[in-house]
């Protein structure tokens, strides 16, 4: 497996050619690191690096290097010999690097595989957002030696997060989503049914649905409290599905009990759904959906408040306020 990073110039406009300025390789067999690739580029298409080029190591180098794209990726083609399974931090590296070759009139890279582990991260850990490289070295507990934003030196870090990450870096994207799927039913294994909690009592069935204490249903597994927004009613009991940021979807059922004065009383309690109830759940319309409704009374407080000039009014006619001294020496 070869995991490689690049380094590129950013043209002006939006279409202009990201132009490579290095490439940077590390190649693995039975996780381990047995060899390196690193060339700098001297930039032809755009003279002037971009400002966000400012934090780039090695930036001059590039632009005192001998070397162009042709003959630095015919080096880097020939480095990687037979190997086409490769590995990115990102999905613009392998992206960039054919339009530069077309871009040349060069033979586009051969790609049996490839994975990006930015993306693979991002749905380990259930985010949305692609997280930099730094932030995830950081994160995992990685030293860093070297500096960041260094083609090879990132190559080395993303080959070292594909095995602290994955624990094997030949996984492809569906052996990590079947790993992750496997991570997901042992959480929800875990959710034990917790015992029933009677809640109330209540004037009304409404009132209890739209009350705060039926509403406020903590997640079984960490506590964490979210509130109900519908209720949906099957045989005669009621349901609801709540979200847990950190431990996935979660079940509870409402029971509702009247006594022979008018009152109601609820029990609650958390459950572990199987699969007809998840389709009868979700087939429930119309008026199996209920709605909670909350009225918020917004009372105004009033302050007293009294202005400076009452206060200064009220000193001035006790003749304590113009002058004080004469106050005092007439009392």
């Amino acid at each position: 497996m070869v995991v490689f990073d690049l380094e590129w110039n950013d043209g002006p406009g939006r279409g202009g050619l990201e132009e490579i300025l290095q490439i940077g390789a590390v190649r693995v067999e039975e996780n381990r690191l047995v060899d390196w690739f690193h060339v700098y580029i001297h930039p032809q298409i755009h003279t002037k690096l971009s400002r966000h080029l400012a934090f780039l190591p090695d930036a001059e180098r590039s632009l005192a290097s001998d070397l162009d794209f042709p003959a630095a990726y015919a080096r880097f083609l020939a480095w990687c010999g037979a190997d086409r399974f490769f590995l990115t931090w990102g999905e613009a590296d392998l992206g960039i690097l054919q339009r530069n070759a077309l871009h040349w009139g060069l033979p586009v890279l051969e790609v049996e595989r490839a994975v990006d582990l930015q993306a693979l991260f991002s749905r380990m850990m259930r985010i949305g957002d692609r997280v930099a490289l730094a932030g995830v070295v950081d994160y995992c507990g990685i030293p860093t030696p070297y500096c960041f934003h260094h083609a090879l030196y990132d190559a080395l870090y993303t080959a070292m997060l594909a095995e602290k990450l994955l624990g094997h870096p030949l996984l492809t994207d569906a052996e990590v989503e079947a790993r992750h799927r496997a991570r997901r039913r042992r959480k929800k294994a875990a959710v034990k049914p917790s015992g029933a909690r009677p809640v109330g009592p209540f004037l009304s069935r409404e009132a209890a649905l739209n009350s705060r204490a039926c509403r406020r249903l903590p997640c079984p597994i960490c506590g964490r409290v979210q509130w109900v927004q519908e209720w949906r009613q099957i045989d005669g009991t009621v349901y609801t599905r709540l979200k847990c940021p950190d431990h996935g979807r979660y079940f509870y059922r409402l029971q509702l009990c009247c006594d022979g004065t008018g009152s109601w009383t609820a029990l609650r309690e958390a459950f572990q759904p199987d699969l007809p109830f998840r389709r009868a759940f979700r087939a429930c319309e119309g008026e199996n959906i209920l709605r909670c409704t909350v009225n918020r009374r917004h009372r105004k407080r009033r302050r007293a408040r009294t202005s400076t000039s009452t206060v200064q009014k009220g000193i001035k006619n006790a003749g304590c306020c113009e002058e004080p001294l004469k106050w005092a020496e007439m009392n």
